[in-house]
């Protein structure tokens, strides 16, 4: 079993909290996890490029010229993908979609697996709040480098929003801010630490615990 220290926001450890089994026991899966990460980046991805067919230019309402006799090609239309300034065959498009779907439960095996293996390395930090006095960045910044983390993309996520800390945090760029239901594997992959508040925590085992066994 599983045992994470919990600090409070001195720095200090308090007390060791237990990972139930029944929510992060499971055997760390690479390709499974790759697919997922891949599977979320896909859904993320956006098309910016975008080309126009024959039926989008402009112009094109006249043949060019007759079909017989002149000794040229025959041509129908100025906005064929033969001409230049006509349409572009088979060219990016803007509303392509590159989503792909994710098995909710798959999802929540790869989640568990994801943030059991980063406790095993020590890159899972747990705070007993984060309730923080004032919205200040020098104030998020001392508490991060008391956990031991500065230097290092952090992810920091919360039970609930939190405009406090979100606001203390705007400016630290190698820390992201976000509420347990935002936060999925690419979040976990792409931060070297995660700090988590200890009731974000006990929502997700209760969420992972759900969905795996049934």
């Amino acid at each position: 079993m599983l045992k994470i220290p919990v600090y409070n926001l001195e720095g200090k450890e308090t007390k060791n909290v237990e990972l139930k089994d029944k929510s992060f026991s499971v055997e760390f899966n690479p390709a499974l996890v790759h697919q997922v990460m891949v599977s979320l980046q896909n859904n993320q991805r956006v098309s910016k490029a975008h080309t126009k067919t024959r039926g989008e230019v402009k112009g094109g309402g006249k043949k060019p010229w007759k079909q017989k006799g002149t000794g040229r090609a025959r041509a129908g239309s100025i906005r064929s993908p033969l001409w230049v300034g006509g349409g572009v065959t088979f060219g990016p498009r803007s509303d392509k979609n590159y989503s792909t779907k994710i098995n909710k439960k798959v999802g929540k095996l790869v989640l568990a697996m994801v943030f059991a293996k980063k406790s095993l390395d020590n890159e899972i930090k747990l705070v007993e709040d984060w309730k923080i006095s004032k919205p200040k960045t020098k104030e998020l910044s001392g508490i991060i480098e008391k956990l031991g983390v500065s230097n290092h993309t952090i992810l920091l996520v919360a039970s609930e929003k939190n405009a406090t800390l979100n606001r203390a945090g705007n400016n630290l760029p190698k820390v992201s801010i976000k509420t347990l239901a935002g936060v999925n594997v690419l979040d976990l992959l792409s931060h070297k630490f995660v700090v988590i508040e200890k009731e974000a925590l006990d929502k997700l085992e209760k969420r992972l615990a759900a969905k795996i066994t049934k």
